[in-house]
């Protein structure tokens, strides 16, 4: 899956953190295209690419030696009600 963006972003690598707004830190880390390979099988993301507008290489982040464990969780686990508490 590949995903353009219109302007540089850079990603916070927090769900908590709002992104730089910064322009040095943009340029520094800026980044307008994504490319994520998912397993389709078991939806799984695999890796990651990352490139600047001209096409340089920010970084690329691959998955090779993923071990699946089947956990038990309880039935309500995932739930709403659950996963506000």
């Amino acid at each position: 899956m590949k995903r353009t963006c219109k302007t540089a972003e850079v990603d916070p690598f927090a769900l908590d953190e709002q992104p730089p707004t910064d322009a040095k830190v943009i340029d520094r880390d800026g980044f307008t295209e994504v490319t994520l390979f998912i397993d389709a099988e078991r939806r799984l993301q695999l890796g990651t690419v990352i490139r600047r507008t001209d096409g340089e290489l920010v970084g690329e982040y691959f998955f090779r030696d993923v071990e699946l464990v089947k956990a038990a969780f309880p039935s309500d686990t995932f739930t709403a009600p659950a996963l506000r508490n």
